[in-house]
């Protein structure tokens, strides 16, 4: 039994293919409406006090999970009128106060994730609300049309990559990537979609990457990584050598691919956060970060939303006890998005 019900979540995922299934506590998703989103459809992350494509797509997600059609429509509506596609037809990152005091889009570089997390909520609305019309799917079907043209690279190694962003991660022959947007069950949600299309490789080099692209002592993910396109080869990027912010959402997003889809050739990778976990465990709190690099472990504990990852293995009843502790615990602190995010995917996710 583990100390402080701290442990590791093991996913009970509710999707199957083409559509998703979804839960029914709405606690959580209420909170985060009430917190996070105006009645615009502006989506706020309060810490950093902008709208990023990222935060839309997971609302977008979540309104879907929880069928509130009314809020998905007004963040979608809002995402239209406000966040502006670049000229590749991929939505800029992130809209906020400019140097002027004027509001609008701050950086017109696209986050690879906010596009996936979009164009897959779009094919979602397809699914639920499109009764035989097609907006929703054609809207999908573009910005996959962009992500496929503008964010895969091919390597010499004739490996495929995703890029985080359209801009400023290619150099020369060393890529800079993010384990946390290597989206395994989105991929698959693409290629039902567009089977002839590049999604299936891009997976599978995906998962590969994923194998690669491990340090230390507990072999798990940092938050960014370099790859040698040439060769294939995973360096240590050494000023994001942290397994924190970013990387929290690898083992999430690993389970939920493993568990709706019976990977088990990721039981090997899921099993380092096992461990990992046994650790939190054996000092009685979760922790970040993690440095990759010196192979040590800060004692401060991880936010609520790290929390809710870890959570545990063995009984179902303990697991949401926990989870529940961690709700009423984020009462205290309403203005972290990041935290809420978490706690939503694995209300959703985790049942």
């Amino acid at each position: 039994m583990l100390k402080n019900k701290r442990a590791i979540i093991v996913v009970i995922i509710m999707i199957t293919m083409p559509g998703f299934s979804f839960a029914n506590d709405k606690w959580a998703w209420e909170q985060f409406r009430n917190n996070f989103i105006q009645e615009d459809g502006r989506v706020i992350d309060w810490v950093n006090n902008c709208t990023h494509s990222e935060g839309i797509g997971y609302a977008l997600f979540f309104s879907l999970s929880y069928k509130d059609k009314k809020t998905f429509e007004n963040v979608h509506n809002w995402m239209h009128n406000n966040l502006k596609k670049n000229r590749y037809g991929l939505y800029g990152w992130k809209w906020g106060e400019g140097d002027s005091g004027t509001w609008g889009m701050v950086d017109m570089n696209n986050a690879t994730d906010g596009d996936m997390w979009i164009a897959a909520s779009l094919l979602l609305a397809h699914e639920e609300y499109g009764n035989g019309k097609k907006e929703y799917l054609n809207e999908a079907l573009e910005l996959l049309a962009a992500i496929r043209t503008n964010l895969i690279h091919k390597g010499d190694d004739d490996s495929l990559y995703l890029l985080p962003g359209k801009d400023g991660f290619i150099h020369g022959r060393m890529l800079t990537l993010n384990p946390s947007y290597l989206l395994l069950h989105l991929l698959r949600k693409f290629a039902y979609y567009e089977q002839d299309g590049p999604w299936r490789e891009l997976y599978k080099d995906s998962r590969e990457l994923l194998r690669k692209s491990r340090f230390g002592r507990f072999q798990i993910h940092p938050d960014w990584i370099h790859v040698d396109s040439d060769t294939g080869q995973v360096k240590m990027y050494p000023e994001h050598r942290n397994f924190s912010y970013d990387a929290i959402r690898v083992p999430l997003f690993l389970a939920y691919e493993q568990k709706s889809f019976n990977a088990p050739e990721l039981d090997d990778i899921i099993s380092t956060y096992i461990h990992l976990g046994r650790v939190y465990d054996a000092i009685g709190k979760v922790t970040q970060p993690v440095d990759l690099l010196n192979d040590t472990m800060s004692l401060t504990e991880a936010p609520l939303g790290f929390q809710a990852v870890f959570a545990c293995l063995d009984k179902k009843e303990q697991c949401m006890d926990y989870h529940r502790s961690i709700k009423k615990e984020l009462h205290n602190v309403s203005k972290d998005y990041y935290s809420f995010s978490l706690l939503l995917f694995t209300d959703i996710l985790f049942r």
